[in-house]
């Protein structure tokens, strides 16, 4: 009887952390849905043992980037409540609460791996229902590559309907997921992931996000240096004949690139040029930041502080309410220097301890959405702080140091 609970309670939580591997096909409406179940069958096992202990410090650290924000709303004497803010950003202190009431129960190597085998599969999937849509909506054909048809459709796409950030998020995740788990696979499997991450290539640099881009390059070599994986140099050979590809035969990509390089992209605004846009974000932002460069004006405060900035500069800019398109900045502008030192301290403890453990796989990441972070507020959605605060507890109550 006892053997059959047991088996009863890891299937619950498996299923519970296999949820979350399958949350690139969620809705928007329902990404919270993994979380609130997680958070239920936490509770369940925390209420079943008969000693109950509870890292609280631990907690407070890892969700600190909750906290701050939060209390940001009271040093900086705004008393403002984001009601929308402060429920999109709930996931950054129930997920961490999950785990640690799951403290006892570490993470097994099976779960991990079933987390990356439901995120590959997902995100295949995802990219496979959007071809079909690009094909019913005439996309596959030359002429569209030249334009942001791609990532214009993929807003509308039924179910889907994410951001093309975002999407392209999922799919670099599941790439480097992908090349974790590459070396343990017999040839047959090799062969099929290999295939699946094609797929998922070729989405990629359909939807042509710069930064994911990069990130993703950037952070795959990096593990396969810290790794020191059989066949590294095969694989850094594939990465820079994708990137070159993508360059050569993906107009819309090659584009987007070459606005890096004019000079007109940072003189003057240019509404087309995603990076020219950015920049003079980051000019309101900086802008903004010097009128209250300590303690910043409090959570939400700050956004509608820049969203005056933008009145008096563009009216392209202030009609379309752009964020500070930069996550250390946001920190910054809502909650002074004290938060952007948490957010900071924050990224580079969990590197720290990644190395130390030589969690490679998540050093990896760490720095993929780092990267993310320059040029997206990637903790302003549940889309990307589901994503990143779940990925960071789930390897660090995993019971060995398993995917190095």
């Amino acid at each position: 009887m006892g053997t059959k609970k047991i088996t009863i309670e890891n299937k619950l939580l498996a299923y519970s952390i296999c949820l979350f591997g399958f949350f690139p096909l969620l809705p928007i409406r329902l990404k919270g849905f993994p979380v609130i179940l997680l958070l239920i069958v936490a509770l369940y096992f925390f209420f079943k043992k008969k000693k109950r202990k509870f890292a609280m410090k631990g907690f407070l650290k890892l969700s600190s980037l909750f906290s701050i924000s939060f209390l940001s709303i009271f040093y900086t004497g705004s008393f403002y409540f984001p009601k929308n803010k402060i429920e999109t950003s709930l996931s950054l202190i129930i997920i961490p609460l999950a785990f640690y009431l799951l403290h006892s129960k570490k993470i097994k190597r099976g779960l991990i791996i079933l987390f990356f085998k439901c995120f590959i599969l997902s995100t295949t999937i995802l990219s496979i229902f959007s071809f079909y849509f690009y094909y019913v909506n005439n996309l596959f054909r030359k002429d569209y590559f030249k334009v942001n048809s791609f990532r214009k459709l993929i807003l509308e796409i039924p179910i889907v309907n994410d951001h093309p950030i975002y999407i392209s998020l999922y799919l670099a995740l599941s790439m480097l997921f992908s090349i974790a788990s590459f070396n343990s696979l017999n040839k047959s499997k090799k062969v099929i992931l290999i295939i699946i991450n094609l797929i998922n290539i070729f989405h990629l640099l359909l939807l042509s996000s710069k930064g994911v881009i990069i990130g993703v390059f950037i952070a795959a070599i990096l593990f396969l240096k810290l790794r020191n994986t059989r066949n590294k140099l095969i694989l850094v050979f594939l990465l820079l004949t994708m990137f070159v590809l993508g360059l050569t035969y993906f107009p819309n990509m090659s584009r987007r690139f070459k606005e890096l390089g004019i000079r007109s992209t940072y003189t003057e605004l240019q509404t087309t040029n995603s990076t020219s846009v950015r920049v003079a974000v980051y000019k309101c932002v900086l802008e903004t930041i010097k009128n209250r460069p300590f303690l910043g004006y409090g959570w939400g405060k700050g956004d509608l502080a820049l969203i005056d900035c933008y009145k008096n500069k563009s009216d392209y800019l202030f009609k379309e309410k752009l964020n500070s398109h930069n996550q250390f900045l946001d920190y910054y502008l809502n909650g002074g220097v004290l938060a952007l030192f948490i957010l900071i301290y924050f990224i580079y403890h969990q590197f720290i301890i990644s190395i130390r453990e030589r969690k490679y796989l998540l050093t990896s990441i760490i720095v993929f959405l780092s990267v993310q972070m320059l040029s997206e507020n990637i903790l302003n959605r549940q889309s990307g702080i589901i994503m990143f605060i779940f990925i960071i507890c789930l390897f660090k109550f995993e019971n060995k140091f398993l995917i190095r």
